[in-house]
């Protein structure tokens, strides 16, 4: 598929307003992976066959804006994969949970990125809630930064843009 331009992005605004639409339970159940789990699972949503394909990668704040995405896809001509882990951002570098290494969510990174390396889409979609990651033991607001700069760079080499979208309850009240 082509990438897209410019002229055929979604308004933030109007994936804002559509993202206050709550996702249907059996979604998240079964394209976001809990805790423990290491083995992504990709889901597929919007046109089926379309010319751009979209993926939003993270955690369940990530999914949060699958909604605004799928009803954007249709008029858009996009095809929408997920990976979705529990508390996990999308980030190259040692994670935590709880103020405790989430070895799972660093495995779930390194088999999502291979994943998108082997099948790259047109555009990456990601949001977090994660606040900080671990640099060496000890918890770190800035080491949370560089390892999502560091993934997010990784795809921009490989000529994949990234979208990365805010809190959706501080998008929501932007876009009113």
């Amino acid at each position: 598929g082509g990438r897209p331009s410019a002229g055929r992005l979604v308004a933030p605004r109007r994936l804002a307003r559509s993202a206050e639409e709550h996702l249907r339970a059996s979604e998240v159940d079964r394209c976001q992976v809990d805790e423990r789990a290491s083995t992504p699972v990709r889901c597929e949503f919007g046109v089926g066959d379309g010319q751009v394909t979209v993926a939003r990668v993270g955690d369940s704040k990530a999914m949060q804006w699958l909604p605004a995405l799928e009803r954007a896809a249709p008029g858009e001509g996009w095809r929408i994969v997920t990976y979705g882990k529990s508390s996990c951002p999308f980030a190259a570098g040692r994670t935590q949970l709880t103020q405790e290494h989430y070895a799972s969510c660093d495995r779930w990174n390194e088999a999502v990125s291979q994943a998108l390396a082997a099948d790259p889409p047109d555009l990456v979609v990601t949001s977090t809630q994660a606040a900080a990651a671990l640099r060496g033991d000890q918890v770190s607001q800035s080491a949370l930064v560089d390892y999502l700069a560091r993934r997010w760079k990784g795809l921009q080499r490989a000529g994949v843009p990234v979208a990365v979208l805010g809190f959706l309850t501080l998008a929501t009240g932007i876009a009113r």
